[in-house]
């Protein structure tokens, strides 16, 4: 995890997005296509997949390794994060094996239920919160300022453009000794 953290910005970037894409670019100029385009929509699922789960197996990291730049040096990764990180990786699997379970069986009336994609929404939107916030008080070194991470946790929330303007942010502060 500790190598997530040490990467440059264009190196998260290709993980989180260039890797899918190459994978949906290689099936659209391949030569055995699956019929009826399932397999365009198998290969758009499993980028979907991929781009997700690397994105918060990157999110994991910058909440669990920057908490040792905390300023208390006491700071422990709260056991919902964790819990959140883990369901939103498990709803992400789940969730993409069905809907090639559905590609693939084409009358299949077999979905999630809305109870638990709620449920991994809100998972979702506390990780990005308490990464941000881990970023904006490692970065600052203070404790619980809410209306300084108001920014960062927008550009967490549009990663593909945030992570040019965190990942730099998260390199500085990774150089510091800790507090």
């Amino acid at each position: 995890m500790q190598i997530l953290v040490k990467l440059k910005a264009w190196q998260v970037s290709i993980l989180v997005f260039g890797i899918p894409m190459l994978g949906i670019f290689f099936y659209f100029w391949s030569f055995h296509p699956l019929p009826d385009s399932a397999g365009l929509h198998i290969a758009m699922i499993m980028a979907v997949f991929w781009a997700n789960a690397s994105l918060w197996i990157w999110i994991w990291s910058i909440g669990y390794k920057l908490s040792v730049k905390h300023p208390s040096n006491a700071r422990t990764v709260p056991l919902f994060f964790a819990f959140a990180i883990v369901y939103s990786l498990v709803f992400l699997l789940v969730f993409s094996v069905i809907a090639i379970y559905r590609t693939l069986n084409k009358g299949t009336d077999l979905y999630t239920p809305e109870a638990l994609t709620i449920i991994a929404l809100m998972c979702n939107i506390y990780c990005l919160y308490y990464a941000s916030k881990v970023v904006v008080e490692a970065e600052k070194q203070v404790i619980g300022k809410s209306e300084n991470n108001v920014l960062t946790f927008f550009e967490m929330l549009f990663f593909p453009f945030g992570i040019w303007f965190i990942q730099p942010r998260i390199n500085r502060i990774w150089g510091k000794k800790p507090a």
